[in-house]
């Protein structure tokens, strides 16, 4: 079994991937730019794809220079639904997520204006060449000078913004332990049973599958595929991209 991603890149930006999803048994497409011509290739066989379609309100700042702005993203989303795809095979990603005072009303925006309700999020890591990134710009570091990760308070921040949600916002995350035992929280991988489900894999086939482990706390099943090749930054040209320049 083979379930194809596109984390390397943007499935907008590369079409790579596109000669490579009759090998595989799904693919899931990740995507900060879901354009009107990814949305006629998604629409030539629907129920090859579940869209990851990536907003975190962000898009057009500093921080996402060449990003679409959050109501263009999510307006897209919504064209997507009308041309007749599946809503049961989107997720909004919030990804990444900075749990300061001024994030967490930025991701707020787009659980609020989203037309669907399922939600990937992860947490910003600064790393080293993110947090230079960041100096280089003029833009505040979320975390202080010298830290990979959100505080303790900024963690307890998060949890209780994310447990203050409507109970029909659904959230999910991957390698986020942090947030294990939050309300309207399942600590799932990016290629879970539930996405196998939609793809028609029976249950059996599912149960006999381990996690990938990626990373040390990736929960994604070991089906999981990378479609694109890259190795550098997107033209998103996004400060916190794991990606070095």
């Amino acid at each position: 079994m083979k379930i194809g991603i596109t984390e390397s890149g943007d499935a907008a930006l590369d079409y790579a991937w596109v000669n490579k999803t009759n090998s595989c048994d799904g693919v899931i497409l990740i995507t900060k730019n879901l354009t009107d011509d990814l949305i006629n290739k998604i629409m030539t066989h629907p129920d090859k794809f579940i869209v990851h379609a990536t907003c975190t309100g962000m898009g057009g700042t500093m921080i996402e220079p060449n990003v679409p702005d959050y109501s263009h993203q999510l307006a897209q989303i919504q064209k997507l639904l009308d041309a007749g795809f599946p809503e049961e095979r989107v997720v909004v990603r919030l990804d990444p997520i900075v749990p300061t005072e001024r994030g967490l009303k930025t991701a707020q925006k787009v659980i609020d204006a989203a037309p669907i309700k399922r939600f990937r999020i992860s947490v910003m890591d600064t790393y080293p060449h993110v947090r230079e990134r960041f100096r280089k710009a003029g833009v505040p570091l979320p975390y202080g000078e010298n830290a990979f990760q959100a505080t303790p308070a900024q963690f307890d921040a998060l949890r209780t913004w994310l447990e203050n949600q409507s109970d029909d916002c659904v959230f999910e995350a991957c390698a986020e332990p942090k947030l294990s035992g939050t309300k309207h929280v399942s600590i799932t991988g990016c290629v879970s049973a539930n996405d196998l489900v939609k793809f028609g894999i029976s249950s059996d086939e599912i149960s006999g599958l381990a996690t990938g482990k990626q990373r040390a706390t990736c929960l994604c099943l070991s089906c999981k595929t990378e479609l694109l090749q890259n190795k550098k930054r997107c033209p998103h040209g996004c400060l916190y991209c794991y990606w070095k320049d």
